[in-house]
């Protein structure tokens, strides 16, 4: 019962690496949690619980994803402007270097608001 109480319980590297290999290989984290219990003789001997390994995997893709999605979004729409010269781009950062507002238009989505809010009536 010592895996339970939170500061016995931890993931070693090996199992962290064992656990980045598998999913790199596209093996599940269920089916990496059953392997990590059978090579230690059941779950209660693994040192952590089920949810840790889902857990880390989750941390991992967003540490991944923090620095590079919003980034790649930036460098990908501003190349699309300097390709084409009636179209921009806009963007925030806040105080913590995070994306706060993106816009984003071309030539097709300006001249449809310019047609539709400088209709006469």
């Amino acid at each position: 019962m010592v895996h339970l109480i939170p500061n016995f319980r931890f993931m070693t590297e090996a199992a962290k690496a064992q656990i980045n290999g598998m999913q790199w290989c596209g093996i599940s984290t269920s089916k990496t949690m059953q392997y990590l219990a059978g090579m230690a003789s059941g779950y209660s001997l693994v040192g952590f619980l089920k949810k840790d390994p889902y857990n880390y995997v989750d941390r991992s893709r967003r540490a991944k994803i923090a620095d590079g999605d919003a980034n790649s979004a930036i460098v990908y729409l501003e190349g699309k402007v300097d390709d084409d010269p009636m179209s921009m781009a806009r963007y925030n950062v806040t105080e913590d270097d995070m994306l706060a507002n993106l816009l984003w238009a071309d030539l097709l989505i300006l001249h449809n608001c310019y047609i539709t809010f400088n209709k006469k009536a």
